[in-house]
């Protein structure tokens, strides 16, 4: 749960976090529910639109959209 990973990841829906990276127990009690094959299935299923806003040509036809405003 750090800056850049909580603007993509909707816990459970596409992708897990945990608070404390130094707490084995956490880590192991959030990875857990990944022994459910459906659940994997629907995390991986999900990934994929959920990062698609921050990948290159969409942040540059942001950053473009932008750049064009702010001349105007």
């Amino acid at each position: 749960n750090v800056p850049g990973a909580r603007d993509a990841i909707v816990a459970g829906k596409n992708g897990l976090l945990i608070n404390d990276p130094q707490s084995g127990e956490e880590l192991a009690e959030t990875i857990r529910p990944l022994l459910d094959s459906d659940l994997r299935d629907s995390l991986s299923a999900a990934a994929p639109a959920s990062v698609e806003p921050f990948q290159w040509p969409a942040v540059l036809a942001r950053y473009e959209r932008e750049l064009i405003s702010s001349l105007h």
